[in-house]
């Protein structure tokens, strides 16, 4: 019994193969894209980065997302930099606590809060979120 082996025109492949790149390469942007993936529940994950004009200095920051119908948060993460040190968000020392960065997301925004040695006004940097929409 013979089994027929169907090729794909150059043309078809070509999609295929770019839609597979975008799947594993979803790019980050200010605005909302969809990353290609599906969260448990089969509903698009989204991406979205935001630029954070300066950290907290012992003090919280509060960044609007923009993000209007909000449902699961799947990850947060981001980075500060001063232009010679770069910090990870959220950020925990265990030797220097009062240093730390705590991260969380409201509705509307992203909030940095740094501890009482925490001064991070010199940096700037990013927060990238992926979500779905309720």
């Amino acid at each position: 019994m013979s089994r027929e082996m169907s090729l794909a025109s150059p043309s078809s492949l070509r999609d295929g193969l770019y839609k597979l790149w975008r799947k594993f390469t979803a790019p980050n942007s200010t605005t909302a894209l969809q990353t290609g993936k599906h969260w448990t529940d089969g509903l698009p994950i989204y991406r979205k980065v935001l630029a954070v004009a300066a950290g907290p200095n012992s003090s919280t920051v509060n960044t609007a997302h923009g993000i209007t119908g909000l449902g699961t948060v799947i990850s947060v993460s981001g980075m500060l930099d001063n232009a010679t040190i770069q910090v990870p968000l959220p950020f925990a020392d265990s030797a220097a606590a009062a240093t730390q960065i705590e991260m969380s997301l409201t509705d509307t925004n992203v909030v940095l809060i740094s501890g009482a040695s925490g001064d991070y006004s010199a940096y700037a940097g990013h927060v990238i979120i992926e979500y779905t929409l309720a």
